[in-house]
Protein backbone atom coordinates (compact mmCIF):
# COMPACT_ATOMS: atom_id res chain seq x y z
CA UNK A 1 0.00 0.00 0.00
CA UNK A 2 1.64 3.21 -0.74
CA UNK A 3 -0.13 6.52 1.04
CA UNK A 4 1.34 9.72 -1.17
CA UNK A 5 -0.27 13.37 -0.76
CA UNK A 6 0.32 16.02 -3.37
CA UNK A 7 -0.43 18.80 -2.91
CA UNK A 8 -4.08 18.93 -1.68
CA UNK A 9 -4.96 15.69 -2.46
CA UNK A 10 -4.32 11.90 -0.62
CA UNK A 11 -3.64 9.18 -3.49
CA UNK A 12 -3.95 5.88 -1.72
CA UNK A 13 -2.52 2.70 -4.24
CA UNK A 14 -2.56 -1.14 -3.20
CA UNK A 15 -1.24 -3.68 -5.18
CA UNK A 16 -2.01 -7.54 -4.63
CA UNK A 17 0.11 -9.94 -6.82
CA UNK A 18 -2.84 -12.55 -6.88
CA UNK A 19 -4.16 -13.88 -10.37
CA UNK A 20 -6.04 -10.55 -10.96
CA UNK A 21 -9.05 -9.53 -11.54
CA UNK A 22 -9.53 -10.66 -15.10
CA UNK A 23 -8.97 -13.61 -14.51
CA UNK A 24 -11.35 -14.07 -11.55
CA UNK A 25 -14.26 -13.26 -13.49
CA UNK A 26 -16.18 -16.20 -14.73
CA UNK A 27 -18.40 -15.58 -17.58
CA UNK A 28 -20.10 -18.55 -17.50
CA UNK A 29 -21.99 -17.85 -14.78
CA UNK A 30 -24.54 -14.85 -13.65
CA UNK A 31 -22.62 -14.04 -10.51
CA UNK A 32 -21.85 -10.31 -10.50
CA UNK A 33 -19.66 -9.03 -7.50
CA UNK A 34 -21.01 -5.92 -6.62
CA UNK A 35 -17.99 -3.95 -4.47
CA UNK A 36 -17.10 -1.88 -6.97
CA UNK A 37 -20.74 -0.57 -7.78
CA UNK A 38 -20.90 -0.12 -4.08
CA UNK A 39 -18.23 1.81 -3.16
CA UNK A 40 -19.28 4.36 -6.19
CA UNK A 41 -22.15 5.09 -4.64
CA UNK A 42 -21.20 5.54 -1.72
CA UNK A 43 -18.23 7.65 -3.04
CA UNK A 44 -20.87 9.80 -4.70
CA UNK A 45 -22.75 9.85 -1.74
CA UNK A 46 -19.78 11.84 0.72
CA UNK A 47 -19.12 14.09 -2.57
CA UNK A 48 -22.79 15.07 -2.58
CA UNK A 49 -23.03 15.82 0.63
CA UNK A 50 -19.49 17.00 1.60
CA UNK A 51 -18.76 19.21 -1.98
CA UNK A 52 -15.41 17.49 -3.08
CA UNK A 53 -14.55 15.49 -5.95
CA UNK A 54 -12.41 11.88 -5.48
CA UNK A 55 -11.45 9.15 -8.15
CA UNK A 56 -11.48 5.35 -7.87
CA UNK A 57 -10.29 2.82 -9.93
CA UNK A 58 -9.36 -0.79 -10.10
CA UNK A 59 -7.08 -2.50 -12.84
CA UNK A 60 -6.01 -5.65 -13.75
CA UNK A 61 -1.93 -5.13 -13.20
CA UNK A 62 -1.45 -7.58 -16.15
CA UNK A 63 -2.08 -4.45 -18.10
CA UNK A 64 1.52 -3.48 -16.78
CA UNK A 65 3.24 -6.80 -17.29
CA UNK A 66 2.55 -8.15 -13.70
CA UNK A 67 0.53 -10.00 -12.28
CA UNK A 68 -2.73 -8.82 -9.43
CA UNK A 69 -5.13 -6.00 -9.22
CA UNK A 70 -4.42 -2.20 -7.82
CA UNK A 71 -7.05 -0.51 -6.89
CA UNK A 72 -6.33 3.47 -6.91
CA UNK A 73 -8.47 5.91 -4.76
CA UNK A 74 -7.66 10.18 -4.77
CA UNK A 75 -9.13 12.03 -2.17
CA UNK A 76 -9.01 15.72 -1.16
CA UNK A 77 -6.47 16.33 1.96
CA UNK A 78 -8.92 18.84 3.62
CA UNK A 79 -10.96 17.73 6.79
CA UNK A 80 -14.77 16.77 6.20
Amino acid sequence: MELTQRDELWEVLVKDDGVGILTTVDKTTDHHSMSQNITQTRLQLFEKRFEYQSDFSIEDRSLYGERGTQVHFVTPTRSL
